[in-house]
């Protein structure tokens, strides 16, 4: 949603202005620079603006000539002096200049040591002076990296051993008024309208101290969290990623108290070893707590000595699972490089498997499609040694699909229909290919134009996620329905389909096929003639993709883009236009040709053709065309 507000808000014509902070570039709105989007490097206030927040949040005693000397002290960080007001005001006097000595001078802090150091200091002075329950409140906010629910923070203190006894007693109400001070203070933020009601965050470098504070005050708070979560459903069954956060927590605490057991049981039972964020879909928060178990060699070591080597490369492996669907391929290819060498070093068949299938399928997405092939034919291979028929069929398939991009039809299709026979005999329903395995069929049967067969196997698949609640692999269906309806020209039916889609990739942020929805959104509004619409789906599939080094999704998007150009230009008759798709088109055929993506080359190729005809040269289009012409007569089935 917040992609979304984003990318409209730089497209607006009329005045208008958002404002966004962060210490980190904002990589997808990236192609704005210069037009929607302007990037100013904020200093920190000035000595003036820096004595005016300080009296506004109620620093009234003293001049403005030394409430602007504190806040040099302090670099004009407005948190520093949010929280060095909110000090004074535990302070009788309420002097701000003694303030400032007793909490920097006394302590021999220079002019000179690290503003971090300052803050620290700053706000372990602050702790000391606070009352213990609002001490302890900040300090069960602080567990959470995202916004925790009232109720949540009331079960905490009142069954917390370290809470209980102070904040056992507070009623609701007592409790929801020391959270409306900390509010009013600026150290806690609330989030309003949340299904789960009210639920607060506070600034990271708060959440570091106090969190760090509660974690020494008690060192049962990482097992106090996880026992509170015994009661609680697993996670099968979630459908909301905030229903999980406090088995995050729990388990990014158990980990930071070095109890990989307890983490990993947790990780196990309440989110079905990781595969919740499957189902949700939320690959970047399954991609960040597979990574707390993983995260650098000392987590690696202790994952390896209190669980197994094997666990180990399981997390590994999870991590580039999750850092591929959330579209981070290259984070994804180092961790699936590391569990792939742990499986071969330890001779591990069954395991070196999935992993090089897993990795094949990577690779396909970035258009390295020989070394996909070849990953993909190890993976089978293994499987055949070992005679793993589940193994056997996912390796055919993965392989069916390079095969497929590649052009090479009937090898292809070969591999779909004999994993289909393996499956088929294995599955207690005598299902055929579904999930994962099932669209890629599904999607390659589209582009022969066998699209009974493709709706067929689709329409069972969908049926079959559904009721397995697997949320990526029925947006990946719906994606094929939308594809095929849009075929059989029935824009209700399609849009219904890429809608459904549209929202689950969305909502779990899912960047792996998110541009390849869009591109088949922007064929169907090309088809519509919807011009403009057409434009920005195109434009934003290129925006996912390119970054991103996925080339096969990339060549089909700027394809795309220059048929709804070409098209756009000849209806509207604005000659000046057709050398844009011209662009397009050449841009789509060398990156197609540089992967050795055939669909995206022949389409390139026949794009050409439609373009310099627009342009009267007659020679060109017809070399073009006669190129495409050969390519689709290479990616037809024999009759039989």
């Amino acid at each position: 949603e917040l992609r979304e507000l984003l990318d409209a808000a730089c497209r607006i014509d009329h005045a208008g202005l958002v404002v966004l902070t962060s210490r980190f570039p904002f990589a997808d709105l990236a192609s704005y620079l210069g037009r929607g989007l302007r990037t100013l490097d904020l200093d920190r206030l000035s000595p003036e603006k820096g004595a005016a927040l300080l009296k506004r949040c109620g620093v009234e005693q003293g001049t403005d000539e030394e409430r602007g000397l504190i806040s040099e002290k302090l670099e004009g960080h407005p948190l520093a002096l949010r929280v060095f007001a909110a000090a004074l005001a535990t302070e009788a006097d309420g002097d701000p200049t003694r303030l400032c000595s007793v909490v920097f001078d006394h302590e021999g802090l220079s002019e000179d040591e690290p503003l971090e150091r300052k803050i620290r200091h700053l706000l372990g002075f602050y702790e000391e002076r606070l009352p213990p329950q609002r001490t302890l409140l900040l300090g069960i906010i602080s567990l959470f990296r995202t916004p925790v629910p009232e109720q949540t923070i009331r079960t905490l203190a009142r069954q917390l051993p370290s809470a209980k006894e102070v904040l056992g007693e507070l009623s609701d109400e007592a409790l929801h008024r020391e959270l409306d001070w900390l509010c009013h203070e600026h150290l806690v933020l609330r989030d309003h309208g949340r299904a789960d009601g009210e639920a607060y965050s506070c600034h990271p470098v708060m959440r570091d101290h106090f969190r760090a504070a509660l974690l020494a005050r008690d060192d049962s708070v990482a097992s106090g969290v996880a026992d509170l979560l015994e009661e609680q459903p697993a996670g099968t069954g979630t459908v909301d990623i905030e229903e999980l956060q406090p088995v995050l927590a729990a388990i990014e605490l158990l980990l930071e108290a070095d109890d990989f057991q307890r983490a990993n049981e947790l990780y196990q039972g309440r989110l079905n070893d990781g595969y919740v964020f499957m189902t949700l879909p939320a690959p970047h928060e399954g991609m960040q707590c597979a990574l707390d178990f993983v995260a650098d060699p000392e987590r690696r070591g202790q994952c390896e000595q209190q669980l197994s080597r094997q666990r180990l490369a399981f997390y590994l492996n999870d991590v580039g699972l999750f850092a591929q669907m959330a579209g981070e391929p290259q984070h994804a290819a180092r961790f699936y490089h590391d569990a792939t060498e742990i499986h071969r070093q330890d001779d591990d068949k069954t395991n070196l498997s999935i992993d090089l299938r897993n990795y094949a399928d990577l690779l396909s997405f970035l258009g390295r499609l020989g070394e996909a092939e070849s990953a993909a034919r190890e993976a089978l291979t293994l499987a055949g040694e070992i005679e793993d028929d589940e193994e056997t069929w996912k390796s055919s398939a993965y392989l069916g699909h390079v095969l497929s991009l590649q052009g090479r039809v009937g090898e292809a299709m070969d591999g779909f229909e004999q994993a289909n026979v393996i499956h088929k005999r294995t599955d207690p329903d005598g299902a055929e290919l579904y999930s994962i395995w099932g669209t890629q069929w599904a999607e390659l049967l589209v582009r022969l134009g066998r699209m009974d067969r493709a709706r067929d196997l689709t329409q069972t698949n969908l049926e079959i996620c559904q009721r397995l609640n697997r949320g990526a692999d029925v947006a990946r269906c719906e994606w094929i329905l939308g594809r095929i309806e849009a075929a059989a020209a029935q824009p209700a039916a399609a849009w219904r389909h890429l809608d459904a889609a549209e929202a689950i990739m969305r909502r779990g942020h899912v960047l792996e096929d998110l541009p390849r929805m869009l591109v088949a959104r922007a064929e169907l509004h090309c088809r519509e003639k919807a011009w403009d619409e057409a434009l920005r789906a195109a434009e934003e599939a290129l925006r996912l993709a390119a970054p991103r080094e996925l080339r096969p999704t990339h060549a089909d998007a700027l394809v795309m883009q220059g048929r709804i150009v070409l098209d756009r230009a000849l209806q509207r008759q604005t000659p000046i236009d057709i050398p844009r798709a011209q662009d397009d088109a050449e841009a789509a055929l060398d990156l197609a040709r540089a992967c050795g993506y055939v669909w995206a080359e022949r389409d390139a190729l026949a794009l050409l053709g439609d373009t310099y005809d627009a342009l009267g040269q007659a020679d060109p289009a017809a070399a073009n065309r006669r190129d495409a012409k050969v390519l689709t007569q290479r990616l037809q089935l024999d009759p039989d």
